[in-house]
C-alpha cells in the first residue's frame, strides 16, 4: 500500500491513477494515508500504516487522532497499535470504538513484523 500511496498518487494531472467518478480512489488513498480502511458490508476498519506523523479527524462529538512514535520514512511498518492506551492484539478496530473519538496509537518500525 505504501508503494501505492507513494507512486501513484500526486498533484500532477496524471497524478490519479484511474477514473475517479464515485471519489473511491481518492476515498481509499486517505484512508489508506491514516492507516485505516472500512471493510465494505461491515462495521470494522482493517489497520494498516499512516502515512503521516499525526492526524485528527471529527468523529461524531469528539476527535480521533492517529499518531505515530518512531516516525520516519524508513520506519513504514506496523510494530505495536494502541487504541486509548490499550495495546491491541488485533489488525482491525470496530467503528463503535472510535466513532466518539479517543487516540490510535502506531509504534513504527524498520523491518516487517510477522504476527
Amino acid at each position: 500500500m505504501r508503494w501505492t500511496l507513494e507512486n501513484k498518487y500526486d498533484t500532477t494531472y496524471v497524478g490519479l491513477d484511474g477514473n475517479d467518478d464515485g471519489a473511491t480512489l481518492s476515498v481509499w488513498y486517505i484512508f489508506s494515508s491514516l492507516g485505516l480502511y472500512p471493510q465494505a458490508g461491515s462495521d470494522i476498519y482493517q489497520i494498516g500504516a499512516p502515512l503521516f506523523k499525526e492526524a485528527e479527524i471529527k468523529m461524531g462529538k469528539g476527535i480521533l487522532k492517529i499518531e505515530t512514535e518512531n516516525y520516519s520514512f524508513e520506519n513504514k511498518y506496523v510494530k505495536k497499535i494502541w487504541l486509548n492506551g490499550e495495546l491491541l492484539k488485533r489488525r482491525w478496530i470496530k467503528h463503535e470504538e472510535i466513532v466518539n473519538g479517543g487516540i490510535l496509537l502506531f509504534e513504527m518500525t524498520k523491518v516487517p513484523i510477522i504476527p
